[in-house]
Formats: C-alpha cells, sequence, structure tokens
C-alpha cells in the first residue's frame, strides 16, 4: 500500500527533491503478442519506466511454458491472466515481485482479448465486468463454487476480497493502434515534463449537476473545503446549484471553462450513459460533456480525472466516453462499467458506501495523501464495508483507465526519477 501520506504540493516538494530515494518497484504490463508487434510506442514505454525507476515486464498471451500468461479470449483469459498473476506476485523469498500491472487489450468481458472480469454483485443475471479482480491475490472470489465470481455471498464470507495487493490499470485497446501509442507517449511526456512547468496541474474543475434527491454541490465543496484549499490548489466551479462562479452546469459552461483554462484535475458528478454524462433533468445540451466535446480539450496538458456518472467506461462500447476520454483530454480516468449506486441522504458521509463517496474519497486520495492513481483507488475501496450488495457493486464497476502507476508528481528532476 502507498506509504506517502501527508499532504504535499510540488512546489512543497522542491527541496525534497535532492535528497529523496524512490525503492524499485515492479511494474507488469499483460497485452497480447499482436499488440506487442503493432505498437511503434510500447518499448519507448518500458524505457520511459525503466528510466524513472521501475523494473518493467511485458508479459504477452504466450504460452506459459514460454513465459506468457496464456492466451484466450472472455473468461478462459481472465482466469489465466489471474492464474499468472497469483504465480509471480510474489518471488522465492515471499517478497513482493509485482506493485503495478497495466492491462493492454480488448476488455470486453466475454469475448475480449485481454478481458475485465465477469461480476456478479447483485444477481447471475446482472453482470459488471471489473479489473478489481486482478489485485486481489488471496481472497476467494468464488466461495461458494457457483461459477459467478465476485457474489454478494462470496464477498460475505471470511474470504471475502477485502484487500489489494497490485495496483491495476488499463488502456483499452479496439483495434486502433494509433490511438494506443498516443496514450503510451502522452503518459511519456506527463512523466518527462520538468517540475518548472507543472504548475497549471494544481488546479482542479468541480462540475456537479444536480441530481434526484442529491445537493450535489456538496460533493464539490467538501473536496474545494477539505482537500483542494487545504492543499493550496486553484479550483473552478461549474454547478447546477449554490455556484458562486458559472451556473448552470451544462455543457456549455463546462466546455467554456474548461477549454479556456488549464486543469490537472477534474471530478465529476451527473447521470451518464456509455458515451456522454446524462442529467436527469433537461435537453441533450445540459451534459457535463460527450464524446463530441473530448476532440477539443487540450491533450497536451491532461487530467487526471474521476468521472462520477454511470456506464461511462462500458468495456463492450468501443467508443465510451472514458476510452473517448483518455485517447483526447486526460492521462488517466476513473469511470464506471455499470450503473453507479446510491442513495437518498443528507449528509455527505450517509451512506459511505455510495457513488458521491468515491468521487470524493479519490480526490481526498489523489491530492491530500498523493497516491498514485491505482493506489487512489485501492485505497478508496479499503475504506469502506459495504452495507448491501448494490453497493458492493460500487467497488467493482470503478476502473482505472490509464497508468496505475502515475500522480501529480510524476515529473522529471534532475538528479533524481521520481517514480512516485
Amino acid at each position: 500500500m502507498n506509504v506517502l501520506r501527508k499532504c504535499v504540493t510540488l512546489t512543497l516538494l522542491l527541496p525534497l527533491l535532492g535528497t529523496t530515494t524512490v525503492a524499485q518497484e515492479h511494474y507488469v504490463i499483460i497485452t497480447t503478442s499482436n499488440i506487442v508487434a503493432q505498437s511503434s510506442e510500447l518499448t519507448n514505454y518500458v524505457a520511459a519506466k525503466e528510466a524513472r525507476g521501475l523494473d518493467v515486464s511485458v508479459i504477452d498471451d504466450s504460452s506459459t511454458q514460454q513465459g506468457g500468461w496464456g492466451g484466450g479470449v472472455g473468461d478462459a483469459a481472465a482466469e489465466k491472466i489471474k492464474a499468472w498473476l497469483v504465480a509471480n506476485y510474489t518471488n522465492a523469498a515471499g517478497e513482493k515481485a509485482i506493485h503495478y500491472v497495466l492491462l493492454i487489450g480488448n476488455p470486453h468481458p466475454t469475448n475480449g482479448t485481454v478481458p475485465m472480469k465477469a461480476c456478479y454483485p447483485q444477481s447471475t443475471n446482472d453482470m459488471c465486468p471489473t479489473d478489481m479482480y486482478y489485485t486481489d491475490m488471496t481472497a476467494d472470489w468464488d466461495a461458494n463454487d457457483n461459477q459467478h465470481c465476485g457474489e454478494w455471498a462470496d464477498y460475505s464470507t471470511a474470504d471475502a476480497p477485502t484487500g489489494a495487493e497490485i495496483a491495476v490499470g488499463r488502456i483499452p485497446f479496439y483495434g486502433d493502434v494509433a490511438d494506443l501509442d498516443s496514450i503510451l507517449r502522452k503518459t511519456i511526456d506527463y512523466e518527462a515534463t520538468p517540475l518548472s512547468d507543472t504548475s497549471w496541474r494544481l488546479r482542479a474543475l468541480l462540475a456537479m449537476e444536480f441530481e434526484l434527491y442529491i445537493d450535489s454541490y456538496d460533493i464539490g465543496d467538501w473536496i474545494k473545503d477539505n482537500v483542494l484549499e487545504h492543499c493550496r490548489w486553484q479550483y473552478h466551479r461549474v454547478y447546477d446549484q449554490g455556484s458562486p462562479e458559472t451556473s448552470p452546469c451544462s455543457e456549455d459552461t463546462v466546455m467554456s471553462v474548461w477549454t479556456n483554462q488549464e486543469f490537472g484535475a477534474v471530478f465529476w458528478w451527473s447521470h451518464g450513459i456509455e458515451t456522454h454524462t446524462h442529467p436527469i433533468n433537461g435537453g441533450p445540451d445540459d451534459n457535463i460533456i460527450g464524446i463530441d466535446e473530448v476532440p477539443y480539450l487540450d491533450d497536451s496538458k491532461p487530467v487526471i480525472a474521476f468521472q462520477g456518472s454511470c456506464l461511462n467506461a462500458h468495456p463492450e462500447t468501443t467508443n465510451n466516453l472514458a476510452y473517448e476520454f483518455l485517447c483526447n483530454g486526460a492521462v488517466c480516468t476513473v469511470a464506471a462499467t455499470r450503473s453507479e449506486v446510491f442513495r437518498k441522504y443528507q449528509h455527505i458521509y450517509d451512506p459511505p458506501d455510495t457513488a458521491p463517496n468515491f468521487v470524493i474519497r479519490y480526490a481526498e486520495n489523489l491530492i491530500l495523501w498523493q497516491d498514485t492513481t491505482g493506489w487512489a483507488l485501492n485505497n478508496l475501496r479499503a475504506t469502506y464495508d459495504p452495507t448491501q450488495a448494490d453497493r458492493w457493486q460500487n467497488y467493482l464497476i470503478h476502473n482505472v483507465y490509464g497508468c496505475p502507476a502515475i500522480s501529480f508528481t510524476s515529473v522529471k528532476s534532475s538528479g533524481l526519477n521520481w517514480a512516485q
């Protein structure tokens, strides 16, 4: 688990950079031989990660006898990937041998070449794709042996999946190698940016649509009051209600702000479908963002984001909003593969395992505690015990699209490869 648990800013880190050392961590890329052969940036990506002090391995779908994970599609492939990770996440001395995993391939849970795992938090007829399955090396995800992983009944056992040994992210691959190479190059460039050129990262956009039962501006203002101001970040708020800046929260207002200012982080709350956000009331122009707006974002200064909307990372939809956002505008984003779960409540902490708190806690972990993108999600999941089956779904559906090992302090500095 990430051990840097204090609020710092890039400015405050300056005195430390000449003396801090970073322990080597192990970073595994799981992909296919076809992608390895096609990509012109994967070798550069590996070299860049190694230059930052990480020990990197690329494991493709060749046979396990040849050092690969074995290949296949759908659930059979998911089980082979998990088996490879379980067999290799510690070394012969029992020491941790894998800290980060980046999955590159088609994430479709039933026919993808590097699939998400099909889990069933609410019923055997309601499948939720997840990468959380690959973070946990010790729990029994099918404790009742009914061939349906991730059920509430499995979670409720003594051997429940409550912890994570590995931080996992993914770059979906839907056949366009130019998209893949662009994402890899953007990540390289993000981490190679000199510290002196990263002041824009210390600014957050908070976009909050009013939703049934929820005064959603409270979500944004909790982040503002308890995270951003505490860490001396700048921010801009676009809320449907309670906003002192720009209102209402609509596609026009959000894009006007976003394309005229530079942000390092974006956190939003809204209803959503596969390709755009979707408020419960209002017309098509009342969205926060959709795939038609993504090309207008500045990909040279990409954000780290949490998309607080249903279905934005739907892996079966090849132009899902999270993927399109990763292609242009974001260096990493967390989004939901299925519907988020929330309940009517009066206080921001009640109940703590509903989706609005996931937005809050991810922002807190990224900025206040300086977690990497993958560990920020792992540590969020470790914060609560879900009280109901539908809330257990929230843990599974939120996944990292992008590198799991980057943070706002991923910068280039003389004398140090800052790998945190």
